[in-house]
C-alpha cells in the first residue's frame, strides 16, 4: 500500500557465533572460514572483517546515531511520526476510489480528504510506533558497531562534541527536513509551484544539498546502486532543488560561511569512515521502518475504511451514450448522459462524523494550548463517544 519509494523490504534476522541477534536487508552471511586480519592494507572499507561488538561498543554506536538523528531517540518520535503519515495517507485515500480516474491530487476535493485522513492517522501513529523504536534502533546500533571500529566512533564523538560538529549536526538536520518535504510532495503529486530557477541557482542549491546525508550515503557509502527516485539520487536532488528553493536558497544565506568547512569534514577519514560503517545500519533502518510503516497503514485502512468512506462521500458516476438512427431514409442522433448517484439516506458513519466535527470545534476553543499528545488523546476519545452514540465500534 505504500509507494514505491517505501515499498516492502524482506528483513532477516541472523544469529552471530555469540547468540546475538542482527537485522538486515540481506539474507545471512554463511560462516567464513577465516577473516581478513584487521588492517588489512588491501582490504576495502565495506570488506573489513566485522568488529567484535559489546554493550558498550553498541551503546557508543547509538548514542552516534542518535545525536545525527539518524535514529530516534527515545521519547522523540514525533518528527519520525509525521514523516510517516505524510507517506502512507496519500495512498490511503487513493484506495478510497481506486477505480476512479479522477480521484487525484488534482480533484477540487482530493486535499479535503487528505487531511481528514491524516488528521486520523496521527491520533495512532505516535502509539504504534513507539512500540517498535527500540527494534529498529537496536539493530541499526548493532549494525553499525558491527562496522566501525571503537577509535572511529571515538573520533565522530570528539567532533560531534565540538562548536563545529554542533552546527554540522544543525545544518544536516535542517537540510534533511527540506528534502524530507520536497520528497513528500513528490509523492503526493503536488506540482512545483516555484519559478524555474537559473542554471546558476539551480547548480548552487544542487550542491548544497550535495553536502547532505542522503547524498553522502549514495556516494560514499559503498551500498547498492540507487534508483532515480531514491533518496540522494541526482533526479530527487534535482527534484527538491526545484520545489523547495525558497527554503535552500536561505539556509543558503544563513550557512553560507560555514560551508567550506562542512564540506571538508564531509571528505575527511573519519567522515568517510562513518559514512561506509554507517551504510548498512540506515539501510536496515529504512527497510524496518518501511514494514512497519506497510503494517501500520494496513491496520488503520481496516479500522478506518468506511469512516473515510462516508467523509469521502458517494461517487458520482457519469455517462453518455450516442444512438443513431435512420428512419424513412432520416438520420437522427439522440444523445443520452446517465448520473448514478449512491447517495441514500444519511448513515450512521456520516451522523458520527458530524458529531465529532462539532464537539471537536468546541474542544479545540477551549484546550488549544494543550500538549499535542494530550490534545490528540482528547480528539480521540471525542471520536469514540460520537460512535458509541450511533453504536459504532472504537476506533
Amino acid at each position: 500500500m505504500l509507494l514505491a519509494a517505501n515499498s516492502h523490504a524482506a528483513i532477516f534476522r541472523c544469529v552471530d557465533a555469540s547468540g546475538a541477534n542482527t537485522y538486515s536487508d540481506k539474507p545471512c552471511a554463511s560462516p567464513e572460514p577465516s577473516a581478513p586480519a584487521a588492517g588489512n592494507p588491501t582490504a576495502k572499507h565495506g570488506e573489513d572483517a566485522p568488529v567484535a561488538v559489546d554493550g558498550a561498543h553498541e551503546a557508543k554506536a547509538a548514542k552516534i546515531l542518535q545525536a545525527l538523528q539518524l535514529t530516534s531517540a527515545p521519547g522523540t518520535e514525533g518528527a519520525r511520526a509525521l514523516r510517516t503519515v505524510n507517506l502512507i495517507a496519500p495512498d490511503l485515500v487513493k484506495q478510497l476510489d481506486p477505480a476512479n480516474p479522477a480521484w487525484t491530487p488534482q480533484h477540487p476535493k482530493w486535499h479535503v480528504v487528505l487531511e481528514f485522513v491524516k488528521s486520523d492517522l496521527r491520533k495512532d501513529v505516535e502509539s504504534a510506533l513507539r512500540a517498535s523504536t527500540f527494534r529498529t534502533n537496536q539493530a541499526a546500533a548493532h549494525e553499525y558497531a558491527q562496522h566501525a571500529k571503537d577509535s572511529e566512533m571515538d573520533a565522530m564523538l570528539v567532533y560531534l562534541n565540538s562548536s563545529e560538529g554542533a552546527r554540522y549536526i544543525t545544518f544536516q538536520n535542517e537540510l534533511k527536513s527540506i528534502s524530507n518535504q520536497a520528497l513528500d510532495s513528490l509523492m503526493a503529486q503536488e506540482p512545483i509551484t516555484e519559478d524555474e530557477p537559473t542554471e546558476i541557482v539551480l547548480k548552487r542549491r544542487q550542491q548544497l544539498l550535495a553536502l547532505g546525508f542522503d547524498s553522502r550515503f549514495a556516494t560514499d557509502g559503498g551500498g547498492p546502486t540507487l534508483g532515480p527516485s531514491a533518496p540522494g539520487s541526482a533526479a530527487i536532488l534535482k527534484n527538491a532543488a526545484r520545489r523547495e528553493g525558497t527554503a535552500l536558497d536561505t539556509l543558503y544565506s544563513e550557512y553560507e560561511g560555514y560551508i567550506p568547512a562542512i564540506a571538508t569534514f564531509n571528505q575527511s577519514a573519519t567522515a568517510k569512515r562513518f559514512f561506509v560503517a554507517a551504510e548498512p545500519a540506515l539501510r536496515t533502518n529504512t527497510a524496518l521502518s518501511s514494514e512497519i510503516g506497510a503494517n501500520f497503514a494496513s491496520t488503520e485502512f481496516t479500522d478506518y475504511e468506511q469512516r473515510w468512506r462516508a467523509y469521502y462521500g458517494p461517487p458520482v458516476r457519469s455517462s453518455a451514450r450516442t444512438v443513431t438512427m435512420q428512419r424513412a431514409g432520416t438520420t437522427s442522433v439522440v444523445t443520452s448522459r446517465y448520473v448514478n448517484y449512491n447517495g441514500g439516506q444519511m448513515t450512521r458513519e456520516s451522523a458520527a462524523l458530524q458529531c465529532e466535527q462539532r464537539e471537536t470545534a468546541a474542544y479545540g476553543r477551549v484546550h488549544h494550548f494543550a500538549a499535542d499528545g494530550n490534545y490528540q488523546a482528547g480528539l480521540k476519545a471525542i471520536q469514540n463517544t460520537c460512535r458509541a452514540e450511533q453504536n459504532l465500534p472504537p476506533l
